[in-house]
């Protein structure tokens, strides 16, 4: 790249950096907005699967198994006792005056029919109240031999039972699963307080729906920052100056802006996969950036004005970050193999990202650099004696040799 474009006059660089920004920024503003996280497990199947379409017709059909489940655990060994029967049989009393509930399933009202001279009598295994010792050895005998129970709400050591609730809810819709989540939790906290019999687990899909949406903003709201913190303060150490890693920071910023906007408009989800989209692009824009950079650095530093150093770097660079961009690309877009939605949105959106970061440091960052009051640095202690080693190679050889070998 021997011509190489740059605006004339400082006014005209500052106005190239802002108009450019602005459509970023605009374009960003417009599709992240439409950005909604989906923690459904479905997101992972292709909508044109034919399993998928036979789970959907099932599910229109009857009903989308939706399910919040208590699973209550034994810390003293078997749950056939009054320390937990009577707490299983409240809670399941109490679930049915939640919102979006329609059906509770638990050990003590697991309905059980028994013969009575010439009648069948179904009660349910637990109604609550007083039982004696010998009513609760024969309730468990009961349940340990019923196949219904074991395997199902009943763990096959009697050590776990789970309290499972049918809800009429779509698991897409966020507002919903966090209505559920609050009261499940606020169920289970009440549970757990000052107990030392057993402990609540909340499980069921809804409740692995909503971890999965927890951690992808977890992803975005915890550990992006420290990812950008760490990548910023390495970028300092290595440029030692405020305005390169101002620059580096602001094409990470413009990169991930231009590519989740772009992921807005095309009304892609933000999943668990997809979150790793912007720690990827850091790196991605990272390399871009630190060659350009770092050649920029040193032709300041052998005297040339920001201008000539600007061409000369965007010379001597160009041709290898274009073969680096176009194998990254290829390389992301071979994720299309995939036959899970979430693993080709992130090959796509990095590819495109990608191609961002290349068209920003070659177009947008060159008018940057000219702009930086960078001046040349004084060499380093180890680049002198560099120079002072390669001035006199055979007794450099010679002093290396002969240390290796004594």
């Amino acid at each position: 790249m021997n011509r190489v474009y740059l605006p004339t006059g400082t006014g005209g660089r500052w106005l190239w950096l802002l108009v450019i920004s602005a459509l970023i920024l605009a374009f960003a503003y417009g599709g992240i907005s439409r950005l909604k996280v989906n923690g459904d497990p479905r997101v992972f199947f292709d909508a044109k699967s034919q399993a998928y379409q036979q789970v959907q017709a099932l599910e229109a059909e009857f009903t989308a198994n939706n399910s919040i489940i208590f699973v209550f655990e034994s810390n003293r060994g078997s749950v056939f006792r009054r320390q937990l029967l009577a707490p299983i049989h409240r809670l399941t009393q109490t679930l049915w005056s939640q919102p979006h509930v329609t059906r509770v399933e638990s050990l003590t009202n697991f309905n059980r029919t028994r013969s009575l001279d010439d009648t069948l009598e179904t009660r349910p295994l637990y109604e609550g109240g007083p039982i004696s010792d010998p009513a609760l050895a024969e309730l468990e005998r009961y349940s340990a031999g019923e196949p219904r129970l074991v395997g199902g709400l009943l763990g096959p050591d009697l050590d776990v039972t789970a309290v499972a609730a049918t809800l009429d809810i779509e698991r897409a819709d966020r507002e919903q699963v966090q209505t559920v989540m609050a009261w499940a939790r606020e169920l289970q906290q009440a549970l757990n307080q000052n107990n030392a019999e057993f402990q609540v687990h909340l499980a069921g899909t809804v409740a692995y729906s909503h971890a999965l949406t927890q951690a992808t903003e977890t992803e975005f709201r915890e550990k992006l920052p420290w990812v950008l913190g760490l990548m910023l303060l390495v970028l300092l150490v290595i440029f030692r100056s405020g305005w390169l890693v101002a620059a580096t920071f602001y094409l990470m910023l413009l990169t991930n802006l231009l590519t989740l906007g772009l992921a807005g408009w095309g009304q892609l989800p933000v999943t668990p996969i997809t979150a790793f989209i912007p720690v990827s692009l850091i790196a991605i824009v990272l390399a871009d950036a630190a060659h350009l950079l770092t050649a920029y650095r040193h032709q300041v530093n052998q005297g040339l004005t920001p201008r000539q150093a600007v061409r000369q770097s965007l010379a001597d660079n160009f041709k290898p970050m274009t073969i680096t961009t176009l194998t990254t690309v290829v390389g992301f877009l071979c994720l299309n193999v995939s036959q899970s939605p979430p693993y080709q949105q992130l090959g796509n959106l990095i590819a495109a990202g990608t191609v961002f970061a290349f068209v920003l440091t070659v177009f947008w960052l060159p008018g940057w650099m000219t702009l930086m009051p960078l001046r040349p640095l004084p060499p380093k202690p180890q680049q002198t004696l560099a120079r002072h080693l390669l001035s006199y190679p055979r007794l450099s050889f010679t002093v290396v040799t002969v240390a290796l070998v004594g």
